[in-house]
C-alpha cells in the first residue's frame, strides 16, 4: 500500500498499513499530488490531505487490531 500511495505523492509511512482493499479503493478516488498542470500551494495541500487520510485508515486498523488481540478473537 505504501508503494501506492508514494507514486501518488502521498507518504508511504502514513499509508503502510491503511486498510488493505478498503485504503486501495479511497487511494484510487483521492487526486494524486503529482499530476501535472497543478501549482505548489495545490501539490501541497492533496499531498496533507492524502496523508491525514491515509493516518486515519492506518490508525483505525492498528487500533481494530489491538482490540482483536485484546479481546481474544485472534485466537483459535
Amino acid at each position: 500500500m505504501g508503494a501506492l500511495a508514494y507514486r501518488c505523492g502521498f507518504s508511504v509511512f502514513a499509508w503502510i498499513f491503511a486498510a488493505g482493499c478498503i485504503g486501495m479503493i479511497v487511494l484510487f478516488f483521492l487526486p494524486s499530488a503529482k499530476e501535472e498542470g497543478i501549482d505548489k500551494a495545490e501539490r501541497i495541500e492533496r499531498a496533507k490531505r492524502g496523508n491525514v487520510v491515509g493516518a486515519s485508515l492506518t490508525g483505525l486498523m492498528v487500533l481494530i487490531a489491538i482490540v482483536a488481540f485484546a479481546t481474544g478473537m485472534l485466537s483459535a
